[in-house]
């Protein structure tokens, strides 16, 4: 699952990246992010009307608060940007890299 983290205050600007992520079919969710700023600024959003409208589960959250979304214990729900799309052994089978020892950096 994708998490699309936007501005509450800046939807305008930030939406559009939203609809490109949806255009790809990828299972979103949509998270607008200082909610507590927008609310001060007078900002409202209908985070229901929102999810209906774009087709995509839409959450208020503060992250300075840590009101809003809890991530999901379980490790099929884990967010896919974190996630390493390739096998652990792949990522380290060359690391450390080998140096020659009579590289430059191994003289003294």
């Amino acid at each position: 699952m994708a998490l699309i983290i936007l501005n509450s205050c800046q939807l305008d600007r930030q939406l559009s990246l939203a609809l490109q992520l949806k255009q790809l079919n990828l299972p979103c969710l949509l998270l607008l992010n200082m909610a507590d700023e927008a609310k001060r600024f007078g900002v409202t959003v209908d985070a229901a009307k929102m999810a209906e409208q774009l087709g995509l589960p839409v959450m208020m959250m503060s992250a300075k608060y840590g009101e809003g979304y809890k991530r999901p214990s379980t490790p099929s729900a884990t967010p896919c940007a974190i996630r390493r799309p390739y096998s652990r052994n792949r990522c380290t089978k060359n690391w450390p890299p080998k140096t020659p020892s009579s590289s430059k950096w191994n003289r003294r």
